[in-house]
């Protein structure tokens, strides 16, 4: 008994795009959100952190 080992056109590793190509369309989208997610953060650490020791 033989296997099939013939490959179809989208099974073929040499006509896959390159994971970069396919995760480039949401890259702008990933830095906002990890810049509002950093701003957040910033925020709510500068408040418990910093200001109970600001004298008026």
């Amino acid at each position: 008994m033989t296997r099939d080992t013939s490959r179809t056109d989208g099974d073929n590793p040499r006509n896959r795009k390159p994971r970069a190509a396919e995760d480039r369309s949401g890259g702008f989208g990933e830095m906002v959100k990890t810049v509002v997610i950093a701003v957040f953060f910033a925020l709510v650490i500068r408040s418990f952190a910093f200001e109970p020791f600001n004298i008026p």
